[in-house]
């Protein structure tokens, strides 16, 4: 198995136990489409609703990538398991790589 995926597979564990990060990942763009995009009249245009609907999904999964990928290396750098992880002979893009799923990296 690769580096990638066992930082992966690890950072998912550790996230499984706080499932926080988990129902805010799938409550947030649903409530978004709910609170932008149903008060509009968009269902007599398919083409309109089908643009705001990957809006949203573009919109989600952007700030899921930016917020808990920024938080999660924030964090990752106040603990002192990181500069352990650094001194590692492993290149650092199967930390990163391993942390850019949504909700990965958030605690």
């Amino acid at each position: 198995m690769s580096l990638t995926l066992v930082h992966f597979r690890y950072l998912l564990l550790e996230n499984l136990r706080v499932p926080i990060g988990l129902v805010s990942a799938a409550v947030f763009p649903a409530l978004s489409l709910l609170f932008f995009v149903l008060p509009f009249d968009f269902g007599d245009d398919p083409v309109a609703a089908t643009t705001a609907v990957a809006q949203l999904t573009v919109f989600a999964v952007l700030s899921s990538f930016l917020f808990t990928f920024g938080v999660g290396v924030a964090d990752d750098r106040e603990k002192s398991w990181d500069p352990y992880l650094r001194t590692l002979p492993a290149p650092i893009w199967p930390r990163n790589l391993g942390g850019c799923s949504p909700d990965s990296r958030s605690r």
